[in-house]
């Protein structure tokens, strides 16, 4: 008897154990929403167009994002489209960046982005969107100043070579001794 008591108070230790496992990483993700700065871009027949800057306060941080990985930051299109095109011809879609100073690398899921190259091999049809984020590594030394790293991400048909779009990327740290 002594046997079922045991697995019967063991089974709800290990349910709470978990639940509150469960409950943490919920809040951890909620918490790293902060490391990303959000960016939209509507391609359209005129010329380059600026997006309005995108700034990134590593002060806007709470503590597991502070204790995990301070210095580890995105800036993305987030999930709402991200890059779409609005013209009336397929635009053949590469991101460039220029200006940062931190270790960073462009990724996406789309399985038509090639990584090395930083192009869509498949053109952005009419009406299509394309989401990416720049991940950067910011240097550590820096992360305690106010201008932590800033830059451009540009947005370029390679087969014409003619920039669509820029986006400047500030990064700082309102709390900066």
């Amino acid at each position: 008897m002594k046997t079922l008591g045991n697995s019967r108070w063991s089974a709800i230790l290990v349910f709470f154990v978990m639940f509150a496992f469960t409950l943490s990483l919920s809040f951890f993700a909620k918490q790293t929403v902060r490391e990303r700065s959000e960016f939209r871009v509507i391609l359209t027949p005129a010329a380059a167009q600026g997006v309005r800057p995108t700034v990134l306060d590593l002060a806007n941080q709470l503590l597991p994002k502070k204790l995990v990985q301070p210095s580890k930051v995105s800036v993305t299109t987030g999930h709402r489209g991200g890059i779409i095109n609005k013209t009336q011809e397929p635009l053949w879609i590469e991101v460039a960046t220029r200006g940062f100073e931190s270790k960073h690398q462009i990724d996406s899921l789309n399985i038509h982005f090639d990584k090395v190259e930083r192009r869509l091999m498949t053109p952005l049809n009419p009406g299509e969107g394309f989401i990416f984020s720049v991940d950067l590594e910011l240097p550590k030394d820096k992360l305690k100043e106010n201008a932590v790293d800033s830059g451009v991400i540009e947005i370029i048909n390679y087969q014409t070579g003619q920039l669509l779009a820029e986006v400047p990327v500030s990064i700082i740290n309102s709390h900066a001794n």
